[in-house]
């Protein structure tokens, strides 16, 4: 199951007229109005692959309930987080040339016993996903650092997947192994949106005759930053493998990889 986290939801009015005229009378030819996000866009259109998904997120009480009406027609089946107030809704205006305006709305604000909620039913609900999608701005007022958060509470078992403009995400491990002990760690980090960034630090021990394997991967699908960084000690009859991956699939992406491993004494010690 893929299960996608909408954070900020809208209703975009698409207008087609035959002039835009500031500060006069404009005559409406057709509009549009279409519930999305792009966490909810991903759940339709995985349902409509035939795969199965399940949406959750923030949802407002006023006009929430046309996205359950839309999300039901796609037969994806959701739970959200309701908040007071009404989602927010952005204008597009194209004219007889093509010409695009938009008008985006700030949406509304969420009490902060609702971030604990919307934390605790991604915990339920990703130990049962495959993948995770956490996608969209924050809203108005929610401090940059809940997408630290939202990570934390997803199943560690559940690959993750963060969509949304200048989002960053700071990865730290630590680690230590002795004896015959074995540890392997694998994960990959996709940056998607326009800004985003990542950092990525990995800093280990091993002793004995332990094993490690670090196997971090950034990929880069936008203009975006990202650094890994793999620093490990190694001890006795250890053995230590860090292979950094790097995969820039943008001009303006710029990743950055290192990787140390050395050996310490007792007098270190």
């Amino acid at each position: 199951m893929i299960l996608t986290v909408c954070m900020s939801p809208s209703v975009d009015v698409t207008i087609e007229l035959d002039s835009l005229n500031i500060g006069k009378v404009n005559v409406v030819k057709s509009k549009t109005l279409s519930f999305t996000g792009k966490a909810l866009n991903v759940a339709i259109g995985v349902s409509r692959l035939g795969g199965e998904a399940y949406a959750t997120g923030f949802m407002y009480n006023e006009n929430g309930a046309m996205f359950e009406r839309a999300l039901d027609k796609e037969g994806v089946p959701f739970s959200f987080v309701w908040n007071s107030g009404r989602v927010r809704e952005n204008y597009k205006c194209i004219d007889h040339k093509s010409m695009l305006t938009e008008i985006n709305d700030v949406g509304g604000q969420v009490a902060n016993e609702k971030l604990v909620e919307l934390l605790q039913m991604i915990r339920t609900l990703s130990s049962r996903s495959d993948v995770t999608v956490i996608s969209g701005g924050l809203p108005r007022g929610v401090d940059a650092g809940y997408y630290r958060e939202l990570f934390r509470s997803v199943d560690p078992r559940s690959l993750k997947i963060a969509d949304t403009e200048g989002a960053k995400l700071f990865v730290t491990e630590k680690l230590m192994t002795d004896e015959e002990q074995d540890a392997v760690s694998d994960m990959e980090i996709r940056l998607l949106g326009e800004h985003s960034s990542a950092q990525i630090i990995s800093r280990s021990v091993a002793k004995g005759t332990s094993r490690q394997v670090f196997h971090p991967k950034a990929i880069g699908e936008n203009l975006c930053r990202a650094h890994v960084q793999c620093d490990s000690i190694i001890m006795d009859k250890a053995e230590v493998s860090s292979i950094p991956e790097i995969n820039a699939r943008h001009v303006d992406a710029q990743i950055i990889h290192e990787a140390a491993i050395g050996r310490i004494n007792d007098e270190q010690m």
